[in-house]
C-alpha cells in the first residue's frame, strides 16, 4: 500500500498542484500576520520595559483621589528618603520649531540622568545648556537642519487681559536621536532648556531608583513602603513598585496586542474560507476523475478500508507538504520583512525569534484543513460499489438535484433572516448597538447568498455566453456546465473576494463623502490665514493672495468691542468680526447675517433677542441674536458693512482661502508660512487631507490583505481548467482531429475562464455594492453624521478590469497544454 501511495502521489501530483498552491498560500497567509503582531507585539514591550530602566519605584498622580498631587514639591522630599539613589521628574511639554519657513510642532521631554534610561542617540550627543536640544531623526530631516544646526523655538504665553505674546528662542541641535517607533516623536532638553522653549509644562510622574542598582522584588516593595510612609494617605500620590507599574503597562499593550491580532487574523480567515472552496472542489473532481481507477483496486481484491485509508493518507501527504512549504516562504519573508521594517536587528535575529509553538501550530492548522476538507469526498469514493463505480455517473441525477434544493432553501432561510436582521439594527434607538446587529446580519446574509450562489453561478455563467455566437464560445459555454459543483465553487471563490473588496471601495467612498459633507458643514473654509499680532497689513494680504495653489480669498475684518443682550449678565467684551460674502471661498452654503442680525455662540441667547453690539463708547447698534455654531465664545459676528459703520478703521485680522482643485495643501501651507513668522494657518483643507491620507492608506492596506484572497480565488480558476483539461483529453483530441486549431483550443479555454470570473466578478460586484451602503449607513448612524452615499465607479470597473487580466492569466497554462497535446497522444487516453 505504500509503494502504491508513492505512486498515486506521483501520478496525480499535477492534478494536486492547486490544492498545494491554494493551501500554501494561505498557510503562509496566516503565519505572516502571527509574525507581524507578534513582532510588534515584542518591540513594544521591549520599549515598554526600556522606559523602566533603573527604576525601583513610581510616584504619579492617584487616580482615586479627588485632589491632584503636587509631584514637583514632593521631588526634594524623596530625594532625602533612606533607601533612594535618585529621584527624577518625567516631565514632558509642547513646543513649535522653527527653521525657515518650515516649522513643526513637537512633544519636549527633560532628558533623565543615569541610572534611568538613555536616549538612543544615533549622532552627536545630549545637551549639556539650556540653549541645547535633541532632535529626533524625523523633526531634523523636515527642519533640513543637523549636529551643530540652530533652529528656533516658539513660545507662546497669554496674559490676564487675553492678549498673547510669541517669543522664539534660538536653540542648537547637540545630538539626533532615533525614531521612537510608539511613542509621540519627542526633543530632549535640559530641566532648564525645558523652562525656556515650552510654555506648557508638566511632571507625569517621579522615578526613583534605590542605592541598590538591581532591587529585587523585596526590596522594591520595601522602598515603596518607606515611600508611601513618607509621603502620608493625603498627598494625592500613587505609589507603585517599577514591576507592579511594569506589570499594568504590559496588560494594557497586551489588550491592544490582541484586539489587533483578531483584527489582522480576520483575513487570514477570509483566505483560508477561500482556500477551502477551492481544496474541497478539487478533491471531489480529482476523486470523480479516479472512480474508475478506485474501482479497479476493488476488483482486484482492496477492501473499502485500504482504498479509504490510502485516499486519506494521499490528502494527510498533500496537506503536510503544501503547509510546510507555505510555513517555509513565511519564515523566510517574514523575517525579512521584520528586519527591514526595524523590528529585529537582522534577518538571522527574526528568523531565530520565531516562535516554535506557533510555526508548528500553523502547519498543523494547514495540514488537518486539507485532511478534513478531503475527508468527505475520499469517504464517499471509497464507499461506491465497484460495479457503480465502472458505469458513468450522472451528476445531473435525482440526488444532485435533491441536495440542490436542500440548499436553495437552506440559502433562502439565511439570506431572508439576515436581511430581516440588517433591517432591525438600522432601526435600532442605540445606534452603537444596531451597528453590532447590522454587522453580524451581513455576515449571515453573505452566507446565506453564498449557497445560493452554488446553485446559480452555473445557469449564470451560461447566460452570460449567449452573448457570443461563435462555435468555440459556444463550446465554452457549454463546458462550463460540465461540471456544475466545480464551476460553482470556483465562481463562488470569486464572489467572495469581489464582494469584499467592492464593499471597502463603496463604503470608504461613501464614509469619505459623509465626513467630508459633514466637514464641509461645520468647517467650509479651506484654510484661514492669521497672524499673532493681530493685524494683517494690505501688502501681505495681497502676497496671500498670489500664493500658487489658491483659488480665491475673502479678507474679514475686525475690532474690539462690547455685546450687551439684556440677561441681567451686564456687558461683555468681545472681539467685533465683519464676515464678508463668503460665496466664493465656502465650500457649502453659509447662512451669513443680515445687516439687522448679529451671530452669537449657539445658546449664548435666545434667537430674536436684541442685542446692543458697541465698537467703542459712543458707536452702538442695537441687532437682533442668531445662535450659530460657527461663532466662538469671545465674538460675535456682524455683516461686514455693520462693521464699517461702527469701525471705520477695523483692520484686516483673517483672510479666507479656497485652494485650487488639486492643489498640494503641505505646499500651500508652507508657502504661506514662508511669507511672514508672524503668521498662522488653520482651517479645514489640513484636517481634509490627513482624513483623506488616513483612509487610502487604511483602503490600501485592506485591499492588500483582501488581494490575497483573490489570488487563492485565481488559483482556483486555474485548477478548474487544468482539471477540466485532464477530464476532456480524449475530447480535445477530437476536436483537434477534426480542426480545431491550436488558438481556436486556448481561445476555447480563454471564454471559459472569462465566463466563469465574470459571473462571479458580477454577482461579487451587486452584492459589494448592496453591503457597502448597509456598512456606511450603519457606520455613519453610530458616528452621528448623516450617510451620503457615493459609488467610486472608476475604482470598481478597475476591479473588473483586474478580474479579467487575472482569468486571461489564469487561462494561460491550461490553454497551453492543452494546445500542446498531439491529436493522436490525446485519443490514446484512457
Amino acid at each position: 500500500m505504500n509503494e502504491l501511495l508513492r505512486a498515486n502521489v506521483r501520478q496525480h501530483g499535477r492534478r494536486y498542484a492547486a490544492t498545494g498552491v491554494a493551501v500554501a498560500i494561505s498557510m503562509a497567509f496566516v503565519l505572516l500576520c502571527l509574525m507581524f503582531t507578534q513582532g510588534l507585539a515584542d518591540t513594544l514591550s521591549a520599549s515598554i520595559r526600556d522606559s523602566y530602566t533603573g527604576v525601583a519605584v513610581v510616584v504619579d498622580q492617584d487616580p482615586e483621589s479627588s485632589e491632584g498631587a503636587d509631584l514637583e514639591a514632593l521631588a526634594p522630599t524623596l530625594r532625602a528618603a533612606p533607601g533612594v539613589g535618585s529621584v527624577a521628574e518625567q516631565t514632558t511639554g509642547w513646543t513649535e520649531l522653527r527653521s525657515g519657513s518650515t516649522r513643526l510642532q513637537r512633544q519636549v521631554q527633560v532628558l533623565l540622568e543615569p541610572p534611568f534610561r538613555q536616549p538612543d542617540i544615533t549622532a552627536g550627543s545630549a545637551p549639556d545648556s539650556p540653549t541645547g536640544i535633541l532632535l529626533d531623526r524625523s523633526a531634523a530631516d523636515q527642519l533640513g537642519v543637523s549636529v551643530g544646526g540652530e533652529v528656533e523655538a516658539v513660545v507662546t504665553t497669554g496674559s490676564d487681559d487675553g492678549s498673547v505674546a510669541t517669543t522664539t528662542v534660538p536653540v542648537t541641535v547637540t545630538g539626533i536621536s532615533a525614531l521612537d517607533r510608539f511613542g509621540t516623536p519627542t526633543v530632549g532638553v535640559t530641566p532648564e532648556g525645558m523652562r525656556a522653549i515650552s510654555s506648557t509644562v508638566w511632571v507625569q510622574s517621579l522615578l526613583v531608583s534605590a542605592t541598590d542598582p538591581d532591587p529585587d522584588p523585596r526590596a522594591q516593595e520595601q522602598l515603596a513602603g518607606t515611600v508611601s510612609h513618607l509621603l502620608g494617605a493625603d498627598s494625592g500620590a500613587r505609589v507603585r513598585t517599577a514591576d507592579a507599574a511594569l506589570d499594568s503597562d504590559l496588560a494594557e499593550a497586551k489588550l491592544g496586542e490582541g484586539t489587533m491580532t483578531a483584527m489582522l487574523l480576520a483575513f487570514p480567515l477570509i483566505a483560508l474560507l477561500v482556500a477551502s472552496i477551492v481544496v474541497s472542489s478539487t478533491f471531489q473532481v480529482v476523486l470523480q476523475q479516479r472512480r474508475r481507477e478506485l474501482a479497479l483496486l476493488r476488483t482486484v481484491g482492496a477492501t473499502a478500508r485500504q482504498v479509504r485509508r490510502l485516499l486519506l493518507t494521499e490528502t494527510l501527504v498533500v496537506g503536510a507538504l503544501a503547509s510546510l512549504i507555505g510555513v517555509l516562504a513565511a519564515l523566510l519573508l517574514g523575517s525579512w520583512g521584520l528586519s527591514v521594517a526595524g523590528m529585529a536587528d537582522s534577518f538571522g535575529q527574526a528568523l531565530a525569534g520565531a516562535r516554535p509553538l506557533t510555526v508548528a501550530g500553523v502547519w498543523a492548522l494547514g495540514t488537518v484543513l486539507t485532511t478534513v476538507l478531503g475527508m468527505r469526498p475520499a469517504l464517499a469514493a471509497a464507499r461506491v460499489p465497484p460495479m457503480v463505480a465502472l458505469q458513468p455517473e450522472d451528476e445531473a441525477g435525482a440526488g444532485a438535484r435533491r441536495v440542490g434544493r436542500v440548499r436553495g432553501v437552506i440559502g433562502t432561510l439565511l439570506t431572508l433572516v439576515g436581511g430581516g436582521l440588517i433591517w432591525f439594527g438600522l432601526h435600532l434607538e442605540d445606534t452603537s448597538q444596531g451597528f453590532l446587529v447590522v454587522l453580524g446580519a451581513c455576515m449571515l446574509c453573505l452566507v446565506g447568498l453564498l449557497v445560493l450562489c452554488t446553485l446559480l453561478l452555473p445557469s449564470l455563467t451560461h447566460v452570460l455566453g449567449l452573448a457570443s455566437r461563435s462555435p468555440v464560445a459556444r463550446m465554452a459555454r457549454e463546458n462550463t456546465l460540465r461540471n456544475r459543483r466545480r464551476t460553482a465553487a470556483t465562481g463562488t471563490a470569486i464572489v467572495i473576494g469581489v464582494t469584499l473588496i467592492t464593499t471597502l471601495l463603496v463604503g470608504t467612498g461613501s464614509l469619505r463623502t459623509s465626513v467630508f459633507d459633514r466637514l464641509d458643514a461645520f468647517a467650509p473654509i479651506d484654510m484661514v490665514a492669521s497672524t499673532t499680532t493681530g493685524t494683517l497689513d494690505e501688502d501681505l494680504v495681497e502676497r496671500i493672495a498670489t500664493v500658487e495653489g489658491i483659488e480665491a480669498t475673502a479678507t474679514e475684518r475686525s475690532a474690539p468691542g462690547s455685546v450687551d443682550v439684556g440677561d441681567g449678565q451686564g456687558t461683555e467684551t468681545v472681539t467685533v468680526l465683519g464676515e464678508p460674502d463668503l460665496s466664493g471661498v465656502a465650500h457649502s452654503a453659509l447662512v451669513a447675517p443680515s445687516d439687522d442680525q448679529v451671530f452669537l455662540p449657539a445658546d449664548r441667547a435666545a434667537d430674536g433677542t436684541p442685542a446692543q453690539v458697541c465698537v467703542g463708547a459712543d458707536n452702538c447698534r442695537t441687532l437682533s441674536v442668531v445662535g450659530s455654531e460657527r461663532v466662538q465664545w469671545g465674538q460675535v459676528v456682524v455683516t461686514s458693512s455693520v462693521l464699517s459703520d461702527l469701525a471705520p478703521d477695523a483692520t484686516t485680522s483673517s483672510v479666507d482661502i479656497r485652494l485650487a482643485e488639486g492643489a498640494d495643501v503641505d505646499e500651500v501651507q508652507t508657502a504661506i508660512l514662508s511669507l511672514d513668522n508672524s503668521l498662522d494657518v488653520s482651517g479645514a483643507a489640513p484636517l481634509r487631507a490627513q482624513f483623506t491620507q488616513m483612509i487610502n492608506t487604511m483602503l490600501l492596506v485592506l485591499l492588500a490583505l483582501l488581494g490575497v484572497s483573490v489570488l487563492v480565488a485565481l488559483v482556483g480558476v486555474t485548477n478548474t481548467l487544468s482539471l477540466s483539461v485532464a477530464e476532456r483529453t480524449r475530447e480535445n483530441g477530437l476536436l483537434r482531429a477534426l480542426g480545431l486549431t491550436r488558438r481556436q483550443m486556448k481561445r476555447m479555454l480563454l471564454d471559459e475562464a472569462l465566463l466563469i470570473s465574470g459571473a462571479g466578478a458580477a454577482v461579487g460586484m451587486v452584492l459589494g455594492v448592496v453591503f457597502g451602503l448597509v456598512g456606511t449607513k450603519a457606520v455613519t448612524a453610530a458616528s452621528g453624521i448623516p450617510a451620503v452615499y457615493a459609488l467610486p465607479w472608476w475604482q470598481l470597473v478597475a476591479v473588473v478590469v483586474v478580474m479579467v487580466v487575472a482569468a486571461v492569466v489564469a487561462s494561460w497554462w491550461p490553454g497551453r497544454r492543452a494546445a500542446r497535446t498531439s491529436p493522436v497522444e490525446a485519443l490514446a487516453t484512457e
